[in-house]
């Protein structure tokens, strides 16, 4: 049966929307394109998870060249030593993409998949395949902070992992104080399930609310749900 909310991806930044891709079935897909987007026109094709994932890393690759575009225009008519410095604080990079997922939900199918694609393009991509533990956090969120573009893949038990839901708060501090660039992928996922906190990820935030050891930790959880959500 088709579903209407399998995969919807958005690339997002600052007010600027690039295609949203639907994911339908497993051997097809029907992608749509946002509208009203400046870069666009409206159409509906079918198209593989091929064809899908490589729609995704063009819109990352093109989004990474127009932030490039955009710092070398700032630094015209700047003397060398003051664009060096601007460099260093805001745009010394480590990785061109974060890709943040759920690791049970994608790895081994959608992300695996997409990882490879973005690694063929050249793309450099931080992916965290350990078990996570505390002594890894800080250079979790180091990482955020010196990759150039965010890949959220919001899948159904995203919001069971206090790892990703800390990951999502750190990514959108970043949107909010320096402007990163955010593209969320909702896997399978209703985009209004993750704004409303509803379905699965309503389920998964009751859970942690009845545990009652996280506190306030579960408002920053919902409201960057909600804004993430909110992209699409």
């Amino acid at each position: 049966m088709i579903s209407y909310y399998d995969l919807h991806c958005y690339a997002y930044s600052g007010k600027m929307k690039t295609p949203e891709y639907v994911i339908q079935c497993s051997s097809c897909l029907l992608v749509f394109v946002t509208v009203g987007s400046p870069l666009v026109s409206c159409s509906t094709t079918y198209r593989t998870e091929a064809h899908v994932i490589e729609e995704i890393t063009s819109t990352v690759w093109k989004s990474l060249n127009r932030e490039f575009l955009h710092v070398e225009k700032n630094f015209v008519g700047m003397d060398r030593r003051r664009a060096s410095s601007t460099c260093t604080s805001t745009g010394s990079w480590d990785y061109e993409v974060f890709l943040s997922f759920k690791g049970e939900d994608t790895r081994y199918n959608f992300t695996d998949h997409l990882y490879a694609a973005l690694y063929q393009k050249g793309i450099r991509t931080f992916r965290l395949d350990e078990i996570r533990g505390e002594e890894v956090a800080s250079a979790l969120f180091k990482a955020i902070e010196k990759s150039r573009c965010i890949l959220v893949v919001l899948s159904k038990y995203f919001a069971h992992s206090r790892w990703c839901l800390d990951e999502l708060v750190k990514i959108m501090e970043c949107r909010n104080q320096n402007g990163k660039v955010i593209l969320p992928v909702f896997y399978h996922v209703d985009p209004s399930d993750v704004r409303k906190e509803e379905g699965w990820y309503g389920e998964a935030l009751a859970q942690h609310e009845s545990r009652n050891i996280f506190g306030h930790k579960t408002q920053r959880w919902r409201a960057a749900l909600r804004e993430v959500g909110n992209l699409s």
